[in-house]
């Protein structure tokens, strides 16, 4: 797992990232797993080749190429996984908020507040898109000077149709995403009791060191993480199989364990006897 800081580790010039859109072509052949991503700018990942899964805030999702993600600046983990071609691709396109809000502005757009937030957004291509998509990579392909000409025309290209097509409630919140206080943290725990997520996954998540986080989290559940989580989780993995009559192989990754033996240690060390002893 690596960490990385975007758009400012793509580009050599350190120039380009302080432009309020710049778009990469983003190629690899090693799929690369669960890596910390922090977005220092809003982000289009227009899908081309290959898997990606985002976790971001309390929610998370996998897409394949026949959608695209718009993604809110901030803290966030990424998986991307080759396609049968070997190959992972794509097409992004950053943004920072003070473009959106101008955007806004110049278009009087009006929207509805909410109190509902989307740190990330999923959309289905249509053919529209994809010739959307085609013209920007042959925009990458020119000089420098006529991109930056035509990328912020090309941006509200692309928000103006998804707005013809979604309205504009996503809209607002997209931009009210980004909040750190005690209701972030507690969102993330409560979000993630059944996943696989790390201590140090969950803390940058927070956007908190590791041994803050575990500070933070002992005065809020008067417990440490991995004793507060594996405990929710073998009672949930309980009440299922005594009330929903499933089996252990059918349970154990529905509820973070990434395989079915340890998912049996850590049950026996819990109740004192293995999940099918416990229920005959």
């Amino acid at each position: 797992m690596n960490t990385y800081l975007l758009p400012n580790d793509l580009f050599e010039n350190a120039n380009k990232t302080e432009d309020k859109t710049c778009i990469y072509d983003y190629v690899i052949n090693n799929s690369l797993t669960r890596n910390k991503i922090t977005l220092n700018q809003n982000v289009f990942s227009f899908l081309q080749d290959g898997t990606k899964e985002v976790v971001h805030f309390d929610k998370q999702t996998t897409i394949k190429n026949n959608q695209f993600l718009l993604i809110k600046s901030g803290k966030c983990l990424m998986t991307e996984k080759l396609s049968q071609a070997n190959q992972y691709r794509s097409l992004l396109f950053f943004f920072d908020d003070n473009w959106l809000i101008d955007f806004i502005e110049k278009h009087k757009i009006k929207i509805q507040s909410s109190s509902e937030t989307n740190p990330f957004l999923v959309f289905d291509y249509d053919n529209y898109i994809k010739n959307f998509v085609f013209s920007v990579l042959q925009l990458n392909q020119q000089p420098l000077a006529l991109q930056k000409q035509v990328l912020t025309i090309k941006l509200e290209e692309i928000f103006l149709y998804l707005i013809h097509k979604n309205r504009t409630d996503f809209l607002y919140k997209f931009l009210n995403s980004n909040v750190y206080g005690r209701e972030h943290f507690t969102s993330v725990i409560e979000n993630n009791i059944y996943t696989n997520l790390s201590v140090e996954e969950l803390a940058f998540l927070c956007n908190k060191s590791v041994s803050a986080f575990k500070r933070k989290f002992k005065k809020i559940y008067n417990d440490s993480p991995i004793k507060w989580f594996r405990e929710r989780r073998l009672k949930h993995a309980a009440f299922l199989l005594e009330h929903k009559k499933l089996r252990s192989s059918d349970i154990y990754m529905q509820i973070g364990y990434e395989n079915l033996s340890s998912f049996i240690q850590a049950y026996k060390k819990q109740f004192g006897k293995t999940p099918k002893q416990h229920f005959i």
